[in-house]
């Protein structure tokens, strides 16, 4: 099984789109080339920056985990506080809020696409804040 842990470039540049700020990175791809992304790289702290300063060279990758954290805890759904969870019932993967009056849900058999597809829906409602 060859399951990635980290965004496509087709996600990545879909979450920049979203306007996700790519200073939440923790990764990058890197062109040798000018055209094609070969690499995936796991940058440090002080390289994050690479992605905005060199946008032909290096674009932006999420790593599951990064993904996870940008995840608020709770949100408001239908004026109520729902919860942020994550479950695995007969191999697909669950990523969903909920509250007792409201739920929203994301599922894949691969994390990393319930976890992108909750990111983007976040995204587009405006829970995440895109500044971070």
């Amino acid at each position: 099984m060859n399951t990635k842990h980290y965004t496509s470039i087709e996600q990545s540049k879909k979450l920049l789109e979203l306007g996700l700020n790519p200073e939440s990175a923790d990764m990058l791809y890197q062109s040798l080339t000018g055209d094609t992304y070969p690499e995936v790289i796991r940058v440090n702290l002080s390289s994050k920056h690479w992605g905005i300063l060199y946008p032909d060279t290096y674009i932006p990758c999420w790593s599951l985990g990064a993904l996870l954290e940008l995840m608020p805890e709770t949100i408001i759904l239908d004026e109520h506080v729902a919860f942020g969870k994550l479950k695995r019932v007969n191999a697909i993967w669950n990523v969903y809020y909920e509250s007792n009056f409201s739920y929203r849900e994301e599922d894949s058999s691969e994390l990393i696409k319930a976890v992108y597809s909750m990111i983007c829906w976040l995204l587009e409602f405006g829970y995440i804040n895109k500044e971070k």
